[in-house]
């Protein structure tokens, strides 16, 4: 019998696809708002940058939805886990721990304020 409309016996994911996808989002979301923090004069979001780097609006949206992406993205990654099939969920858990890292560390108040690297003040 032909596999030509059969199944290639290799079985997706979903939920670990999502958790991946939504903590790559998540992920690049905080690393933009790192960036700022530690480098207020950047350019990268040319004229965005201003706002970003002043923690103004478009800087709580983005922190807002890196949160809701890393949430997403460890809850998706634990279901996944659930399946037993494939190592995508460790994946989904770190970029969901790496979306979640600026917008638990600036509403805790730990992180505040521009930051500044101790090795380039020397």
């Amino acid at each position: 019998m032909s596999k030509v409309f059969g199944s290639s016996g290799k079985r997706s994911n979903p939920a670990g696809v999502v958790g991946i996808l939504a903590g790559i989002a998540g992920a690049a979301c905080s690393a933009i708002l790192w960036i700022y923090k530690i480098h207020p004069e950047s350019q990268l979001m040319r004229s965005y940058s201003a706002d970003l780097a002043a923690g103004g609006t478009l800087a709580r949206q983005l922190a807002v939805l890196a949160a809701v992406l890393g949430v997403m993205a460890i809850l998706a990654a634990v279901t996944a886990s659930t399946g037993g099939s494939g190592g995508g969920y460790v994946v989904g858990i770190v970029l969901g721990v790496a979306a979640l890292s600026y917008p638990l560390l600036t509403w805790l108040n730990i992180v505040s304020g521009p930051l500044k690297p101790s090795i380039l003040n020397r």
